[in-house]
């Protein structure tokens, strides 16, 4: 169900998009862009990607090459399967990698999605301020108090873990307390204040070079105010893709730039021209280096073999 919603939901944003385009001019936009510009964005995607690989250290204690791996891997399978499922396999091979819990690695990604989320509606604040855009001013209180408050509740649990495990307890079966602990284990990097300050240091660096790769492609366009524009599309673009889409968020990501530009009194085809190189763009550069990760390393390979082995276990025990 959780799929075919996604579907439908990417179907619904393509025909938005289509409603509001004209294709003579995305053709002509499209085929002004120079090379440079493609190998920019590249360059600048891979430098984002690799300091969040040095944030994910901070979060969960690893080498830093099983780290960036885990990221490209994460990608590469949000980008082929639906309803961000690479979230899931990337915490299955960090907890594969590093011998620890699927619960605690899972975590380690849930929490890192809770700063990204705090990050970006920072962004989307200042960025909507910018361009005086005043609904979307009331948008980021909603997003403050989600994801500031999903952070301010990992932080409490894990401050007075003992607490709420000895609270719990007295409702909650011993198996339940001890997947709790798990997860709370996922969080232990919130009880060392110098970790959280790197944590947030790096979100907002990573979010700020993110933004960059929307603002250098807008720039060249001719746009107005062409990085602030850019930083309002990676937000509202990385907020569109939490929900449910087909794979690759294919769609979705069309319609948050087309949206962007219409609020902004801009042409909606250079905005569709837009959100089709950088989605071409980071879709090429984590799917080929996470399909190579996957296939090719040595990490990669061990990975898939354990989860090979895992699946013919779990057939021939429901075969018994």
């Amino acid at each position: 169900m959780g799929v075919l919603i996604g579907i439908l939901i990417s179907i619904a944003a393509l025909v938005y998009v289509f409603q509001k385009i004209d294709w003579t001019t995305f053709k002509q936009q499209l085929q002004s862009i120079p090379i440079w510009i493609f190998l920019s964005l590249f360059t600048i995607c891979f430098i984002a990607n690799a300091i969040r690989g040095v944030r994910y250290q901070f979060l969960l204690s690893l080498p830093y090459d099983v780290s960036l791996a885990s990221i490209y891997i994460g990608l590469c399978f949000n980008n082929l399967l639906p309803l961000r499922m690479g979230e899931i396999a990337r915490g299955l091979f960090v907890a594969h990698r590093l011998k620890i819990s699927r619960t605690r690695s899972i975590a380690t990604v849930i929490l890192e999605r809770a700063f990204d989320g705090a990050t970006v509606v920072f962004m989307l604040g200042i960025s909507a301020w910018m361009l005086d855009i005043h609904f979307l001013k009331n948008v980021l209180w909603l997003g403050i108090l989600i994801f500031g408050g999903l952070l301010g509740i990992f932080c409490l649990s894990i401050w007075k873990e003992d607490s709420l495990k000895t609270l719990l307890s007295k409702w909650l079966p011993l198996c339940a307390i001890d997947i709790l602990a798990r997860v709370l284990m996922g969080f232990h990097s919130l009880r060392d204040f110098t970790k959280l300050a790197w944590i947030l240091g790096l979100s907002l660096l990573t979010w700020a070079v993110d933004g960059s790769v929307f603002g250098l492609l807008i720039w060249y366009l001719g746009i107005p105010n062409p990085f602030w524009v850019g930083y309002l599309c990676c937000s509202v673009v990385a907020l569109s893709i939490l929900a449910p889409s087909a794979p690759g968020y294919v769609g979705v990501i069309q319609a948050a730039f087309v949206f962007c530009f219409t609020q902004l009194g801009l042409n909606a085809s250079l905005g569709f021209s837009a959100s089709v190189v950088i989605h071409a763009t980071q879709f090429l550069l984590t799917t080929i280096i996470g399909l190579w990760v996957l296939f090719y390393s040595h990490e990669g390979m061990s990975f898939l073999k354990n989860v090979w082995i895992q699946k013919n276990a779990a057939e021939t025990n429901s075969q018994l």
